[in-house]
């Protein structure tokens, strides 16, 4: 039996039996709901996790290393440390 005979008799026996085909197809649909629903959930956590980020990150300090142009010394973040 080839895949064609085999779709054929699926669906002839999906027909014979009406509330079977309902049933099935009700399957499918809450079986796709099923799916778009949680790669919408995935998608909304993932984009509040980046507003979560981009709203953290400004708010961390920002630890340069300056160079004065007058001294020959360096600048180091742990300088700045002591400073706050």
């Amino acid at each position: 039996m080839n895949i064609r005979q085999t779709l054929q008799n699926s669906v002839r026996s999906l027909f014979v039996n009406k509330g079977r085909c309902l049933q099935a197809i009700l399957g499918m649909v809450i079986g796709i709901a099923g799916f778009v629903f949680a790669w919408t959930a995935n998608n909304i956590s993932l984009m509040d996790l980046q507003i979560q980020q981009d709203e953290y990150a400004p708010t961390l300090m920002q630890t340069w290393t300056y160079v004065s142009v007058d001294l020959p010394m360096k600048v180091m973040p742990s300088d700045m440390e002591q400073l706050a």
